[in-house]
């Protein structure tokens, strides 16, 4: 068995920006609700006040998603499993046998594959710096996924030993 971890990355400065003007524009919702229930006029600073709070919830619904997120690689076996970390909650996003890969490469020499990656399951953090690989496999219902992820270049090796090794028995 082997395990990676992609740890997740926080932008602490950003997250509290975000929770900051959430919390000031949060504020002015009693008096923007008062002036609803009573049928009076929105004054333009209600409605800017609420436009933000709207935006500053999107960004920081943005936030926790890319920022909040981790995700363990793990090879026991012949076996890949990946799964998404979220707190301390745990989600197994992807888990495939290494005989039903088709396909594993860097992102970078993709071009030369015959599948296109615009449709493919991301999981690693945005802001990691390492290389990025994509596999190529078919699932237990016969559909082909495509995934990209960071492992690291110990890993990358093993799995590429052991489908070479696979498919030379074969």
């Amino acid at each position: 068995m082997y395990k990676e971890v992609c740890k997740k990355k926080h932008g602490v400065f950003l997250g509290v920006i975000i929770i900051i003007t959430a919390g000031f524009c949060l504020l002015s919702v009693p008096d923007w609700l008062e002036n609803l229930l009573l049928n009076r006029p929105l004054r333009g600073e209600g409605f800017y006040e609420m436009t933000v709070l709207l935006v500053t919830a999107f960004v920081l619904l943005l936030y926790l998603r890319t920022f909040m997120t981790g995700y363990t690689y793990c090879l026991i076996d012949n076996e890949v499993i990946i799964r998404k970390i979220i707190g301390r909650r745990e989600v197994t996003v992807a888990d495939f046998r290494l005989n039903q890969i088709a396909e594993i490469g860097l992102e970078e020499n993709a071009e030369k594959s015959d599948y296109s990656l615009r449709s493919a399951s991301r999981f690693y953090n945005v802001r990691e710096k390492k290389k990025t690989v994509y596999i190529v496999y078919t699932d237990n219902d016969g559909k082909t996924r495509i995934l990209l992820f960071t492992p690291s270049e110990r890993m990358f090796k093993i799995i590429s030993e052991k489908m070479l090794d696979k498919r030379g028995k074969m």
